[in-house]
């Protein structure tokens, strides 16, 4: 399930230079967004939750689904590329190309700094990313204070699955998985200033996070 065209087209979450009423908007639009989710109680820690083995275009509305199921759409924000693509221009994520990648993923990196710094929890969808890819982003996310719980989708067949996509859908599906991590790496880099990758070199012994007015936001047991 490779494609050379992939999110490496955008490899920074901030606007450039320039695009000022982007940022506006994108600002406007997270705290919308992020006005809807209320925060957790404290003593409680927030929610990371996963869903993997989403192959299909179905598969990607199945995990929205599962929440609403289950009552619980409401207690996260979004961390998910697509669904930031279809609030940015009001399209189906089956329009999405490359051509959006960085807008969504502005507001959605975004969303995801409104969450950490008011205590709410986030869902993301990470589809088929292989083993280590998913341990990274889950223990990135616990680092930061998150409790974290992964929701699978079996597909029977999911390579007939993956066939069954026309190559644009591929494309999307794959991107998907490849983006929505990413941004879970950029969120670990925008809360500390430093890549996961770099702290866990480091070896640090402890890990405190504070607010701009030394409010402590996150501090390991």
């Amino acid at each position: 399930m490779n494609d050379d065209n992939t999110a490496k087209q955008s490899q920074t979450s901030q606007p450039p230079a320039g695009q000022s009423e982007l940022g506006k908007r994108v600002t406007e639009l997270a705290k919308q967004l992020s006005s809807q989710v209320a925060s957790v109680a404290e003593g409680n820690k927030p929610i990371f939750s996963l869903i993997m083995g989403s192959v299909s275009l179905a598969d990607v509305k199945t995990g929205e689904q599962i929440y609403r199921n289950n009552g619980n759409i409401g207690d996260f924000l979004s961390l998910n590329v697509l669904d930031a693509f279809e609030v940015m221009t009001g399209k189906s994520f089956t329009e999405f190309t490359a051509d959006d990648i960085h807008a969504s993923m502005y507001l959605a990196s975004s969303i995801a700094l409104h969450a950490f710094h008011e205590r709410k929890s986030i869902r993301t969808d990470l589809g088929c990313l292989e083993g280590d890819e998913v341990v990274k982003v889950l223990t990135a996310m616990k680092q930061l204070g998150y409790e974290t719980e992964v929701l699978a989708i079996s597909d029977d067949d999911p390579q007939a699955s993956w066939n069954a996509l026309s190559e644009q859908e591929q494309w999307i599906v794959y991107n998907k998985d490849n983006i929505n991590r990413d941004l879970v790496l950029y969120m670990f880099e925008d809360v500390l200033g430093i890549t996961f990758d770099e702290l866990q070199k480091a070896e640090a012994n402890n890990l405190a996070v504070y607010n701009e007015k030394g409010k402590t936001l996150y501090q390991q047991a």
